[in-house]
């Protein structure tokens, strides 16, 4: 169904956990991890995994959804096809502790995310073909209204400093969803100056893992 982006909010990470080791991965619609010690862990905790010996798992945001002793199970990715995500994986993730909103959102821009294509034409053919190859990277950029005082500056200006990739999170109200990804922050304070209108900064991230498109109210 059709929705409105109004009352959209961006937040990106304030601080995070030390990195916590995953010995062990499961194949299965909602993952379970196991870790030495699941006490810090609560249900709708957001995760990051900063390295896994499945590619397509690395710099994913997840979000818990349960625990025992031992284990996690998260949601936000699907493992159970076995050749694309074999058995024994392990990663190392950390757990988000707090986020910071960016504030008065003016205008959003996205570039990138086209598809991309290797063109071909066979000696019996008259006409070229095309087969889809891979898709552009994706850039996002936020445009905000400028305060100098803004508890975020000194926040984006170390992430824009370190290049690391960080925990994106948008809700979206309106449609009922969270939005998940992680990317590296670019952030331009040089005030946008223009006559009889707010002066704006911006900030463009990166896209590094995929989205992860997940329901507001959990389900357990």
């Amino acid at each position: 169904m059709a929705h409105l982006s109004n009352g959209t909010q961006i937040f990106i990470e304030g601080s995070k956990s030390a990195e916590v080791a995953v010995t062990a991965i499961s194949n299965a619609v909602r993952p379970v991890m196991t870790v030495a010690d699941t006490t810090d862990f609560v249900a709708g905790d957001f995760i990051v995994v900063v390295s896994s010996s499945w590619s397509r798992l690395t710099s994913r945001q997840l979000r818990v959804v349960s625990k025992t002793a031992t284990t996690i199970t998260v949601e936000g990715i699907d493992t159970t096809n076995i050749l694309q995500f074999p058995a024994g994986a392990t990663a190392s993730i950390y757990r988000v502790l707090s986020w910071f909103e960016m504030p008065c959102i003016q205008d959003v821009s996205t570039d990138g995310g086209e598809q991309q294509f290797v063109t071909y034409q066979c000696l019996s053919d008259d006409r070229e073909q095309q087969i889809p190859t891979y898709k552009s990277a994706v850039n996002t950029t936020y445009t905000f209204a400028h305060e100098y005082s803004n508890p975020i500056y000194p926040v984006l200006r170390e992430y824009d400093e370190s290049s690391q990739a960080l925990a994106i999170r948008a809700f979206v109200p309106k449609a009922s969803e969270i939005r998940l990804w992680t990317g590296t922050v670019a952030f331009n304070e040089t005030p946008n100056v223009s006559v009889n209108e707010i002066e704006t900064v911006s900030v463009a991230i990166t896209v590094r893992g995929r989205y992860t498109f997940l329901p507001s109210v959990m389900v357990p």
